[in-house]
C-alpha cells in the first residue's frame, strides 16, 4: 500500500506520516527509511531507484517524498509534469516491499489533475481543519487529560486566543502545563499570546479610529511578540485596511451584509458588521491613501530608503493624528 496524505491540518498529517512510518519499519531501523523534500530540488528518478531498491535488513523500506513540486500551490515549477508522470508510472507496477507516502500541506481539492491520478494508484488520506465546535472538544479534552481546570472567564480568554490549528494549541497546551498555580483569566492573559491577525484587527482598528495611545501600544506588543518582523506586520496591516476599503465602498452601494461577505471571501456576516463597526465615519477614500501610503513605506522599506521599526511607528502616528 502506497499513501497519499493532504490537508493544512499539519500536525493530525504529521502524527499519521509518523505512524505509517512506524508501521512499515519499527521505531528503531533508520536504515530502512529515506526521505525526500521538494524543496530540494531532487530528481524523480533518484526517488524511484530508491523505491525500487530491496530494503536492507528488514522486510520492508518506506519512502518519504515530502511537498514535490508537482503538487506545489499556484504555477507548476518546471519539471512538475514530468515528475508526476514518471511517479505515476512507477505507482502502475510499484515494487511490493516500499512503502512510498507522498504528503504535501495545502489546500488540495480531489478535482485536480494530479490528485485524480494519483489517488487512483495510492490511498488518499484528508487531513482538512477542524470546525470551531471540533477544536473545542479537542482542547476540551487535552485539558481534562492533562488535569488542567479553567473556570469561566479563564476558558473563554483561551478560545478568543486560541486559532483552529492544533499545532499551535500544542505549543500552548505544553506552558500551561508547566504553570505551578491556579489557571485563570490573567494567566491565560499572560501565557497565550493572540493570533498575529487578531492583533493587527485591533492595531487597524486603532489606527482607523484615531486612538493613538492604543494603536502605538498594540504596535510595540507585536514587536516584542513577533520579533520585529515588520514584513508581515505590513502585509496584514494592508490587507486589513484593504477589506476595510472594500467595505465602505459597498457599504455606500447599498449592498446586504451576506453580499459583503461573499465578496471578501468569508462565510461569516458577524466579520463583516465587525469591520463596519471599526470603519465608523472614515470614508473610501481615506482608507484606501492610507493604504497608498503603507504601500509607499513598504517599498521604501524594501529599497533601503526607511528603517523598519520606527518608519511604521511614525506612519501609525501620523495615521492617528489625521
Amino acid at each position: 500500500m502506497n499513501y497519499l496524505l493532504i490537508g493544512t491540518e499539519s500536525h493530525n498529517l504529521k502524527n499519521r506520516r509518523d505512524s505509517l512510518i512506524r508501521e512499515t519499519i519499527g521505531s528503531d531501523n533508520d536504515l530502512a527509511f529515506s526521505f525526500y523534500r521538494g524543496v530540494d530540488k531532487v530528481e524523480v528518478s533518484e526517488i524511484i531507484d530508491d523505491c525500487q531498491t530491496m530494503p536492507f535488513l528488514s522486510d520492508q523500506k518506506a519512502v518519504l517524498w515530502e511537498n514535490p513540486v508537482f503538487l506545489a500551490d499556484g504555477r507548476p515549477e518546471k519539471g512538475a509534469d514530468e515528475q508526476l508522470d514518471a511517479i505515476v508510472k512507477y505507482l502502475k507496477d510499484p515494487n511490493p516491499s516500499t512503502v512510498l507516502i507522498i504528503s504535501c500541506e495545502g489546500a488540495l481539492t480531489d478535482k485536480t489533475r494530479q490528485i485524480k491520478q494519483l489517488s487512483s494508484l495510492m490511498k488518499l488520506e484528508r487531513f482538512d481543519p477542524l470546525t470551531n465546535d471540533e477544536f473545542v472538544n479537542y482542547v476540551n479534552r487535552d485539558l481534562n487529560e492533562a488535569g488542567l481546570k479553567l473556570d469561566r472567564q479563564a476558558s473563554k480568554e483561551l478560545f478568543e486566543r486560541l486559532p483552529i490549528s492544533i499545532e499551535n494549541w500544542k505549543h500552548e497546551l505544553d506552558k500551561l502545563k508547566l504553570y505551578p498555580g491556579k489557571i485563570d483569566r490573567e494567566v491565560i492573559t499572560d501565557l497565550i499570546c493572540r493570533p498575529l491577525e487578531d492583533n493587527v484587527f485591533e492595531l487597524s482598528n486603532a489606527v482607523v479610529d484615531h486612538r493613538l495611545a492604543d494603536a502605538v501600544r498594540i504596535y510595540r506588543d507585536l514587536l516584542v511578540s513577533h520579533k520585529n518582523d515588520i514584513s508581515s506586520l505590513i502585509g496584514l496591516l494592508a490587507n486589513q485596511l484593504r477589506t476595510m476599503s472594500q467595505v465602505r465602498i459597498m457599504m455606500d452601494m447599498g449592498w446586504r451584509d451576506d453580499d459583503i461577505a461573499q465578496a471578501i471571501n468569508t462565510k461569516s456576516s458577524y466579520r463583516v458588521k465587525m469591520v463596519k463597526k471599526a470603519i465608523g465615519s472614515s470614508t473610501g477614500e481615506q482608507l484606501l491613501e492610507l493604504l497608498n501610503e503603507l504601500s509607499q513605506l513598504d517599498q521604501n522599506i524594501k529599497s533601503g530608503l526607511a528603517e523598519p521599526v520606527s518608519s511604521l511607528e511614525l506612519f501609525i502616528i501620523k495615521a492617528c493624528k489625521r
